[in-house]
This record gives structure tokens, sequence and C-alpha cells, in this order.
């Protein structure tokens, strides 16, 4: 299946599909069963934590 196919089954926009992969794309397995569980605040506050700036 090729990401266009995989696109169209999950029927998201291809914009979407890239601003998620920029969004997640970096993240290991531990980072996204945090995400998962606690929700996106959960790795906001790790990174001000961090001293990374959030958008």
């Amino acid at each position: 299946m090729t990401r266009v196919d995989a696109i169209r089954e999950v029927r998201i926009t291809e914009q979407t599909y890239y601003r998620w992969r920029k969004q997640y794309g970096g993240m290991g397995t531990d980072q996204l069963k945090e995400l998962i569980l606690r929700g996106p605040s959960a790795l906001r506050s790790k990174r001000q934590r961090a001293g990374v700036c959030c958008q």
C-alpha cells in the first residue's frame, strides 16, 4: 500500500498527514505511549521543564 492510498483509506488530507508527521514523526515509542495515556498536555509540560519553547 502506498502512502497516498493509506491517507485516502483513513480519510485525511495530505496536508493533515504531513502536519502530523512533522509533529509526531520524531517521537519514540515511550513518548507516544505517554501521549496516548496522558494527552498532549503531558508532553507540553515535559518540554517546558526541559526549557524547550512551545508553539
